[in-house]
């Protein structure tokens, strides 16, 4: 289920979005979503200031990804209710 950057918890899997801020060294970017930012690895090459969504494993505080495509023509604030919908309905 895609969850917002939140908080990664080591060792589990993670989907989710961000927008892109910086490449960092060797297929490094630091992605980050409202006040939370991660790294990720990735073999793809992305766009600084896009946005993404992606799904890997968080491990040595590094979500190492299996999976990141771009979000183009998507309204984020759209995406973050309909992200904060699903997580409340599934707690009932």
């Amino acid at each position: 289920m895609l969850r917002l950057l939140d908080i990664p918890v080591e060792g589990r899997t993670v989907y989710s979005f961000g927008k892109v801020r910086d490449k960092l060294e060797n297929g490094k970017y630091e992605v980050s979503f409202r006040e939370k930012t991660i790294i990720i690895t990735t073999d793809r090459r992305l766009s600084i200031g896009s946005w993404i969504r992606m799904y890997g494993t968080f491990k040595s505080g590094v979500l190492r990804t299996i999976f990141v495509g771009e979000l183009d023509g998507v309204d984020i604030n759209l995406l973050e209710k309909a992200v904060r919908y699903v997580a409340c309905r599934r707690k009932i």
